[in-house]
């Protein structure tokens, strides 16, 4: 289980469900007690392992509407089934990184300016990118950050947003195999994801490159929830 009020769950758990286990080894689930950010947690710390999201925060956009204690009750009993999400893949300088949400190529500072140019599948695309950086997002993370740019979501693909452009730059949309690089032409950057603090320092001439993962992200979802079925 993971999240900052987490005791709080378990004693519910261990009142009420004592058909739950709580493991400290390789769990079955994994309980994520907050939002979006102990769920981003959860996934790095537990990865590829089935995250049940359990509302203890306003910021929740893939938390069940389920009680605490419906939530449990049909974990329980079997009443649930697992989808996978796609993630994306980072890498540079020989550091790999695996996001659930997006990438994000930008300056180390908040009064700095990068420049950098943006290849899909090898093609340079369009002129130089002048900002704060750039967003890659899945169709996950299209509801966060990638949204908050853009003022848009989507269903499939990867999502390209230019945050803070010194001139109007539309984002992109391409195709879930696509390979993007992110080529820093005036530094200094910075390559991190999601809400992590792990992060790769970048010079002129570095580059990133992001592809869809080979590992997915799996969500436990309840009979009679929405299902977001997105990004394969």
């Amino acid at each position: 289980m993971v999240g900052l009020q987490h005791l709080e769950l378990e004693q519910i758990i261990e009142r009420d469900f004592p058909e739950l286990e709580l493991s400290d080894g390789e769990p079955e689930v994994v309980i994520s007690y907050g939002g979006d950010g102990t769920l981003l947690y959860a996934e790095r710390v537990f990865p590829g392992i089935p995250k049940a999201a359990v509302r203890n925060s306003k910021i929740c956009n893939l938390c069940s509407d389920l009680s605490p204690n419906d939530l449990l009750a049909k974990l329980v009993s079997g009443e649930y089934e697992v989808h996978e999400y796609m993630k994306l893949q980072g890498e540079s300088k020989g550091v790999v990184m695996i996001a659930v949400n997006d990438v994000i190529v930008g300056s180390p500072t908040v009064n700095g300016t990068l420049r950098v140019n943006v290849y899909v599948n090898g093609q340079l695309c369009g002129e130089e990118v002048m900002g704060d950086g750039v967003i890659l997002a899945t169709p996950i993370g299209s509801s966060g950050y990638y949204q908050s740019i853009t003022r848009s979501s989507f269903q499939t693909g990867i999502g390209v947003a230019f945050n803070n452009t010194v001139d109007a730059r539309d984002h992109i949309l391409v195709s879930k195999d696509s390979t993007i690089e992110i080529e820093i032409v005036r530094g200094p950057g910075v390559f991190a994801i999601d809400n992590g603090d792990k992060y790769v320092e970048l010079d002129v001439g570095d580059r990133v490159l992001i592809k869809r993962a080979s590992e997915k992200f799996a969500m436990v979802k309840f009979p009679g929830e929405s299902s977001r079925v997105v990004g394969e």
